[in-house]
């Protein structure tokens, strides 16, 4: 991880991770270069980050109901930002953010035929909008269709 983020060490930029890239350790060691990290992990990591007793915790909340864990590895601060949903507690591991509401990220769920409507936090905001850029990058990149009908682009002043 620490290779791919080498171009923007020291930036203060934010990278957002898939869980397979998560490891509470990876995500210290590219705080300390100046890089802030985050990534979604659904199996946590048991002697970093306390899965069970997350879970355990949110047992009767409401469904959006969030909270954050600090935790600290290596001398460095990292949290657990955690969204209560259906069946399970979304984790995010992060050296950054805010359980701040993002008003413009509303998402429901329909529980026993109830529709539940909730917003999502910065961090977990943050990751469901970007999670799907590098697959949807190499998609059109890879794809066999033109630029013009991958962009919708009608008209080219320059051609």
């Amino acid at each position: 991880m620490l290779c791919m983020t080498e171009p923007i060490h020291q930036t203060g930029k934010v990278n957002t991770m898939n869980f397979r890239f998560c490891v509470s350790k990876r995500i210290v060691e590219m705080h300390k270069k100046g890089v802030y990290g985050q990534a979604l992990r659904k199996n946590v990591e048991p002697k970093t980050v306390l899965g069970d007793e997350i879970d355990n915790h949110f047992i009767g909340k409401p469904i959006g109901s969030t909270e954050t864990m600090k935790q600290a590895l290596d001398g460095v601060d990292y949290f657990v930002h955690c969204q209560k949903e259906m069946k399970y507690v979304t984790k995010i591991i992060s050296t950054h953010g805010m359980l701040s509401v993002v008003p413009t990220h509303q998402t429901f769920r329909i529980v026993n035929g109830q529709r539940i409507t909730f917003q999502y936090p910065e961090p977990i905001s943050g990751h469901n909008r970007a999670k799907h850029w590098v697959d949807n990058h190499n998609n059109h990149r890879h794809d066999p269709i033109d630029l013009a009908e991958t962009w919708q682009t009608k008209w080219w002043p320059n051609w």
